[in-house]
Order: C-alpha cells, then structure tokens, then sequence
C-alpha cells in the first residue's frame, strides 16, 4: 500500500502531505555533520538540494531515509515517521549510490527480486526496464554496466512501486547529456503526478530550471530553504548600463550608495533600472543601453557556500517523458 492508501497521504490535521525534516543533528564523536537542519519537500515539486563536498547533503538524506540514526531531530512523511509507514519501500524510493546494487545478478534479476520485496507483479519490472532504456540490456549483469546504466537501473528499483516521494543523491553521475534530459524530463513527470522529489546534485544547471523549491546546505547547516522564484528575489535586481559618460554615471551612482562594477564595456548595478534611469536624468547623461539582470540561481548557490561546483550546458526538458532506446545508449 502507498502512503495514500494507508492514510498517510495527509498529515494529522488533513492537510496535504509533503516531507517534514525538522532539526536534524548527526554527530560524530566531537565533529557535527548535519547541524539543525531543516527543510520541507512539498509534494507536487522538485526539490534541489545543493551544497558542495562534505557539506552534509548525503548523510542528511541517509537519516532521512533511516539509514543513519540522527543525533536529534525527525523527518516525517505526510506527518508520519518512516517507520510506522507499511512497506515504506511503496511510498518512499530512493537512490543514494548506484554502485550498491549487486553486480552479480542480470538487470532482469534485480528488477525481479525489487517487485518480490515490495509485493508486485513480475511484468511491473519488465515495464520499467523498457522505461529506463535497458530492455537490450537485461540479460548482462550489473557489474558490466556502464555507470549511467547502473544509474538507470537503480531509478528503476527506485520508482516501480510508483512511491510518493523519491530522493536521489547525484542521480546524473555517469549520464551523456541525452540521458540528462531523459532524467530531467521524467522527474518533472512525476512532480507533475503529484508526486515530492529531492534531487541532491552538484549539477547546478542542470536542476535550475526544473526545481521549484531550493535547499542550500554548508558546513552542515542550511543556509537558504525556500521556493526558487522567491530565493531569487531576495538578492535583489541588478542592471546593465552603458551610457556616454559612463565614469560620470558611476560616480552619480556610487553617491547615492549604489554599488557599480565594471561588466565588460558596460555597468553592473546594484538597483532597478528605473533608478539608473532617473540618475542618468539627473545628470543629463545619455544612455545607450539599460537592462534588467534575472538572478541566477548557480550564482546565489555559488554566494552561499565554499567548494566547486561542476557546471554543465542547461539543457531544456520535453514536455513529456521521452522513451529512450533500449540498451540505453551511451548512459
């Protein structure tokens, strides 16, 4: 049964359901890893988790998937613990490491043994190895997998029993870009369905144009946790100016106590550009060139954490989820 059916789709108050992870702790020894975090994951949504290396993104989606016991703190699922979910693995699908599937079985094989485990039919796993492209693929045996194949594989297992919510912890390590999109495009399917997805990933492009929701964590603590259009606004606008007299402009500006920079052959300020106009007014100085700055959500990620982040091409989903070929190409 899914959480739904189980009357857990909705907390104690009946409103609609969504992860709760609140306060979480994780010590070890004398080192805090995961330090009073909390976040939702609301349904209906994709969530993007970002934080560099060793800030506390993995060990906190162990906890949450009760992996690892938590110093203080709980998640809960619609206003329920994990544990007191029947047969969790059908509300809950997750993907922490690829590499921990059994590279001796066939795809087939493992598929087979995921639907015994959670109490479904045999064809339910056929369907989903023909999803995820591997259906060539089924007779080989998971430690001759590529690594984007055992990614997909491992999304299957996840996603057969067609859970509620689906946590994924760097799921586009080892995809082409081909792949990316298909696994783009098939999350955003099933936020669609109404459906709670937290993907952890160092691909920030990759996540900025479908998540609705952002956590950024460093050093162990959140350090922004709310919806994307908001956390973008909250940095403020910015705007490219050139103009005639551009130093003259800068000194206008900087006077008022707006920041400017250098941008190329340009300007970039700290305010709206109806303001850049009205100096520039002021001042009799014409312009030749005045914009708006969207925020970017790679830049405020980038703002509010320490560590590298690898950067790819933003590649845009298709309306619906595609059907790759099977054997999965080169992912």
């Amino acid at each position: 049964m899914t959480a739904q059916e189980t009357g857990a789709g909705r907390t104690a108050g009946g409103s609609p359901g969504g992860i709760a992870v609140r306060n979480l702790s994780k010590r070890y020894g004398q080192a805090i890893v995961v330090d009073n975090v909390s976040f939702d994951v609301p349904r209906g949504s994709v969530t993007g988790f970002f934080g560099p290396n060793g800030s506390g993104k993995t060990t906190t989606m162990r906890i949450m998937l009760g992996l690892a016991q938590a110093s203080a703190g709980m998640t809960l699922f619609d206003g329920w613990p994990l544990a007191r979910i029947p047969n969790a693995a059908r509300s809950v699908g997750a993907v922490l490491d690829a590499s921990t599937l059994n590279s001796g079985r066939t795809v087939r094989q493992t598929m087979q043994l995921v639907c015994l485990g959670v109490g479904l039919a045999q064809s339910r796993g056929g369907e989903m190895i023909n999803t995820v492209g591997l259906a060539k693929a089924e007779r080989q045996r998971v430690g001759r997998l590529s690594l984007g194949m055992r990614q997909r594989l491992a999304l299957a297992c996840a996603v057969v029993p067609d859970p509620d919510y689906l946590l994924l912890d760097e799921p586009m390590n080892g995809l082409d870009p081909e792949g990316i999109d298909w696994l783009r495009a098939m999350l955003l399917a099933l936020a669609r369905a109404g459906k709670g997805v937290l993907v952890s990933t160092h691909l920030i492009s990759e996540i900025a144009d479908m998540a609705d929701h952002v956590v950024v964590i460093n050093r162990g603590r959140v350090v922004a946790a709310q919806d994307k259009r908001t956390l973008l606004d909250s940095g403020g606008r910015q705007t490219i100016v050139r103009s005639a007299n551009d130093r003259g402009l800068e000194e206008a500006l900087s006077a008022q106590g707006i920041v400017v920079k250098p941008e190329g052959e340009a300007l970039r300020c700290d305010c709206e550009p109806e303001v850049v106009c009205q100096v520039a007014f002021d001042e009799g100085i014409m312009l030749r060139e005045l914009r708006p700055v969207e925020s970017s959500l790679r830049e405020f990620v980038l703002g509010h954490t320490r560590g590298e982040f690898r950067a790819q091409p933003r590649l845009t989903p298709p309306d619906s989820v595609p059907e790759p070929e099977a054997g999965g190409g080169r992912g």
